[in-house]
């Protein structure tokens, strides 16, 4: 087992590759059976969002650890690896959908939702009385239209859906206003980082990138450096050790055959590779996991 355990919903052996796929449920449901604790895991092409409302969580996202009471809410992009340990009796919602569910179109809709599905997010609705009281109405407005369909559901659970992460996208700050030209940066982004979830291994250049998304290289590190804060390159270099730091903490893989997955043909080069960038050698870092 190369990578954390893989789920459609935490633990459920079915696989769904539904394009369509949503699913919605209160928190409780699930984390109770489970004794309030969500063990370390991740979806394949599927977005999560969950909603505490009340209560407190720990949550474990790849390799950090973040402590949340509620109202708040967790984004998390596909194939992120996570877990949570809730106070008992925490309540919310947990909602789980096909990332081409969220993407499909080139609406103002889907531009304004990319920023919560580059990076996962965290954010504090306390601070927000009014959109937290806007966001909990639509999830219960959601969860009715799925629980009890009635005519017209597809359409209704669309508008639902895309309320709720609008009301979200709002709440985070992104640089500069949004015009034309930051739309289609912003566009530009979400083509590079889907690529690179394709290409990551096979250590592309950024030219390379740059000519499959039929850009200049100038025009995507620009991109990259305004809405990222990192070249290009760094956001490359920056997801190979994502998955490095994945591969080395849920496996017991040996360290040259994870250099290997990743694409490497010599392990020492991995080795110092993953030093420089992270600040301790493949061994130290899972040796501190």
């Amino acid at each position: 087992m190369g990578r954390a355990p893989e789920f459609t919903l935490y633990g459920d052996d079915s696989c769904v590759m539904d394009a369509e796929f949503l699913h919605l449920e209160l928190l409780g449901s699930r984390s109770r059976r489970f004794g309030w604790e969500i063990a370390d895991h991740c979806h394949r092409g599927l977005f999560q969002l969950l909603c505490l409302l009340d209560g407190e969580v720990k949550a474990r996202i790849d390799d950090r650890e973040y402590r949340l009471s509620g109202p708040a809410a967790i984004c998390l992009p596909p194939g992120t690896v996570h877990g949570y340990s809730f106070v008992e009796e925490a309540q919310g919602f947990v909602l789980t959908a096909a990332e081409r569910l969220l993407t499909r179109g080139p609406d103002q809709a889907g531009a304004l939702l990319r920023p919560l599905l580059r990076t996962p997010r965290l954010l504090d609705l306390r601070r927000d009385w009014p959109a937290r009281e806007r966001i909990e109405s639509l999830f219960g407005q959601l969860l009715a239209e799925l629980c009890w369909p009635q005519r017209g559901q597809d359409l209704m659970v669309g508008w639902l859906l895309k309320a709720i992460l609008l009301m979200l996208a709002r709440l985070i700050d992104e640089p500069d206003g949004a015009g034309a030209a930051q739309a289609a940066e912003r566009e530009l982004l979400a083509r590079f980082h889907a690529l690179l979830e394709e290409r990551y291994r096979e250590h592309w250049d950024i030219p390379r990138y740059a000519d499959a998304l039929c850009v200049a290289a100038s025009r995507l590190n620009r991109a990259c450096l305004k809405l990222s804060r990192k070249t290009a390159f760094a956001v490359t270099q920056e997801r190979l050790m994502l998955e490095a730091r994945r591969m080395l903490a849920y496996s017991a893989w040996p360290i040259s055959r994870v250099a290997y997955d990743l694409g490497f043909n010599d392990p020492a080069y991995f080795c110092r590779r993953f030093k420089r960038q992270i600040g301790l050698s493949p061994s130290e870092f899972r040796a501190r996991i």
